[in-house]
């Protein structure tokens, strides 16, 4: 190495060992960072752990003409998929915190002691409109990374969920296509607020192409303080007491189930095909 590289390498050592340096970035991943929750990593996790070990994924990685499939697939499953559901836990976050503040606020007034006999009800809470339609982008957007990560296995493209049974029907291996849509058919029925269907646009679809969906408006009398309608169509019936972010959690959970679900089927019926087809290749010699 010549004076200059190594006075470079030098130089960068310092500026990293520096603890201002250090404690600069730590300041700014903590600002600017938001991990994925520990308890929703294991799917992921597991899917690294596979990706590693398959002879099938390291011959996308190592053949030029197929390498494009491995990126779309693992790029897929451990980023897109991955940042799409952390991003939606992100607008999640912060629809409970505006939801609480707005909540309080009332409370804090004795709004809800002032009405008395009345009610009123209060609409614009434009934030909470902004992160709800943000949240449920996100939704449709991770369900459809999903779709196209795992039909880039079968080394093609589909980018939407609602057609990935299809897409799957001729697929080979069969027997990973097979399990994959079987898994796929027991979450269709909860996501229908981002899968339009029989041309009765979804919420997703609403909020896309055709209207400004809101959060809700928020309703206050002496029983207290809560979010009507908008796009979940919250608390319809007065018995109702249901906020935002728990309707919410009910969907974060159900995707979260579907793609730790589709991931663990599909690990399982690739690793056993993967498998039977070593053992057939040894006995063919």
């Amino acid at each position: 190495m010549d004076a200059e590289f190594l006075k470079f390498l030098e130089e960068c050592r310092a500026r990293e060992a520096n603890p201002d340096y250090q404690a600069c970035f730590d300041a700014v991943r903590n600002a600017s960072v938001r991990p994925l929750d520990e308890k929703y990593n294991a799917p992921f996790h597991d899917f690294f752990i596979y990706a590693h070990s398959s002879e099938v994924i390291s011959n996308l990685r190592t053949d030029p003409k197929k390498s494009r499939w491995y990126v779309l697939l693992c790029d897929g499953i451990l980023s897109n998929v991955k940042y799409s559901f952390s991003c939606l836990l992100y607008h999640q976050d912060r629809l409970r915190s505006i939801e609480v503040d707005i909540f309080n606020i009332f409370k804090q007034h004795n709004l809800p002691e002032i009405m008395g006999n009345s009610s009123t009800g209060v609409g614009g809470p434009s934030i909470l409109d902004f992160e709800y339609q943000a949240y449920v982008l996100s939704y449709r957007r991770c369900l459809d990374h999903l779709a196209r990560a795992i039909a880039s296995y079968f080394k093609n493209s589909c980018t939407s969920f609602r057609a990935l049974p299809k897409f799957l029907e001729c697929r080979k291996p069969l027997e990973v296509a097979k399990a994959v849509s079987q898994a796929h058919s027991k979450y269709l029925n909860s996501f229908k607020f981002v899968l339009s269907e029989d041309g009765n646009p979804s919420v997703r679809d609403r909020i896309a192409h055709y209207e400004f969906v809101s959060a809700g408006y928020f309703s206050i009398s002496s029983r207290g303080v809560s979010l009507h309608g908008g796009g979940e169509n919250l608390n319809a019936n007065i018995i109702d007491d249901v906020t935002l972010a728990e309707a919410l959690d009910i969907k974060t959970e159900a995707l979260y189930q579907c793609i730790q679900e589709m991931l663990t089927v599909f690990i399982e019926a690739a690793s056993t095909w993967e498998a039977a087809e070593r053992k057939r290749e040894s006995t063919d010699y």
